[in-house]
């Protein structure tokens, strides 16, 4: 029996599918207030708790594996990231320890590790320094997750992919024939959600990998203005470049003009950073990291469910 945090979400959804059509065993841990919708059309089971420690305990003493996805991204304060994320995780992973589950599987961020200063590729063993809240929270997390005695953390970069909002304020911009500019050059590694959802199936039917952390991304990385001109080919525009100085960024987040989009003032601390990039030697030598998806096939899936959605 798998149980798994987050499944309301982008990436939780998408795994919650590919084990639905599996036929796997799970079921979904949710709080009260979720928006379980698609849940319930796919015919998962739901359990809802306050996600205390001694709620969880008893909720998890016939699960083999814990996935845990869920986490908050977006908040005003570094107490709440922390409370979302570390605390969330911290009770998560003793009552899983109470419980005598076999397998904790951890989706973290590439934030935890924080972003590098050249363009050379991080790997796991390069120390982690988070810059922003967020990816603070996130680490604290990971360090809770590795007092389990089989544990897997996975941290993918930026990922994208039908039902994710992250990129869709680009495509957005692009499709009006804008190329932002934000001054200087940035580059990401990603990951197509299906193709990382694959990557989180194989860690769970493999019990030999166990302790160890692994990047889940492309074997190529992107500058900013390379994701702009495929996603520009994909929507066939010729966007005209504008510059966007930082202080209309700061003006975009502080005011949230965006509303609710990928940018606040904690992201920022991320975004004016460099060098996003990490390498997936580590996954790939382990033997359990897919033939990937097409980059441009990636992002022409994700444009295709933002049309069908109305979005753009």
């Amino acid at each position: 029996m798998l149980a798994i945090t987050g499944a309301t979400g982008f990436v939780g959804s998408h795994l919650v599918e590919q084990l639905k059509s599996k036929g796997e065993e799970f079921f979904c841990l949710v709080r009260a207030n979720s928006k379980t919708r698609f849940l319930e059309q796919l015919g998962c089971k739901i359990v809802v708790s306050d996600f205390s420690q001694e709620k969880l305990e008893p909720i998890l003493k016939q699960v083999d594996s814990i996935i845990h996805i869920a986490g908050v991204i977006k908040a005003d304060s570094k107490n709440a990231f922390f409370k979302g994320n570390w605390m969330l995780t911290k009770n998560l992973v003793n009552a899983s320890i109470k419980a005598g589950t076999k397998q904790f599987i951890y989706i973290s961020s590439l934030s935890a590790a924080g972003s590098g200063q050249t363009l050379k590729k991080k790997t796991e063993e390069d120390p982690d320094i988070p810059g922003s809240w967020y990816g603070q929270s996130k680490l604290a997390a990971e360090r809770e997750v590795t007092k389990h005695p089989h544990w897997v953390i996975i941290r993918p970069p930026v990922i994208f992919g039908p039902r994710d909002t992250g990129l869709l304020i680009i495509y957005k911009i692009l499709s009006k024939g804008i190329l932002p500019d934000f001054g200087g050059q940035r580059y990401y590694s990603m990951v197509f959600v299906e193709d990382l959802v694959n990557f989180v199936i194989n860690v769970i039917s493999n019990h030999n990998i166990k302790n160890d952390r692994f990047f889940v991304c492309y074997d190529e990385y992107f500058s900013f203005r390379k994701l702009c001109s495929k996603i520009s080919n994909i929507l066939d525009v010729k966007p005209k470049s504008i510059y966007q100085p930082k202080i209309a960024l700061d003006f975009i987040t502080t005011w949230n003009i965006m509303g609710d989009s990928m940018f606040n003032q904690d992201k920022l601390r991320d975004l004016y950073k460099k060098f996003w990039i990490c390498s997936n030697t580590r996954a790939k030598l382990a033997g359990i990291l897919n033939k990937l998806t097409p980059f441009d096939e990636a992002l022409s899936k994700t444009l295709n469910w933002y049309r069908k959605e109305g979005l753009i």
